[in-house]
């Protein structure tokens, strides 16, 4: 009984020692293996932004609504009148004002009719 009691316990340690071994000598390879490898070279792209100064615009019907039904007006409308946006707006030196086509219709109008007066008196003219 003694006899094969030892043996199980010389065989566990030749079994836990190859275990071990096994593990050591994998690590060190890996270890040696990354160490030989080159360093890739990575891209690195470089895009250069401007500002630019914004103007709105009065497109065809249909422009502005998106693909899938969405109206995009009502969307960035809503969009700009959100604290982070008109706070950034502000920083900007912009007064943000988003609202519906007709909203901007109506002030586009009354621009136009404010203005107009000036550009008469000034004698102003497109070349």
């Amino acid at each position: 009984m003694i006899k094969r009691f030892v043996i199980a316990i010389v065989l566990l340690g030749l079994v836990a020692g190859g275990l071990v071994g096994f593990n050591l000598f994998r690590d060190r390879m890996i270890a040696q293996f990354l160490a030989d490898m080159p360093v890739q070279p990575l891209p690195v792209e470089i895009v250069e932004a401007d500002g630019i100064t914004w103007q709105p615009s009065l497109g065809a019907i249909g422009t502005v609504n998106a693909a899938q039904g969405v109206e995009l007006t009502v969307e960035v409308a809503g969009i700009v009148r959100t604290p982070a946006v008109t706070e950034r707006f502000q920083q900007l030196g912009a007064f943000p004002v988003g609202g519906t086509p007709e909203e901007m219709d109506r002030f586009l109008r009354a621009e136009v009719a404010r203005w107009a007066e000036v550009v008469k008196r000034s004698g102003a003219r497109a070349d």
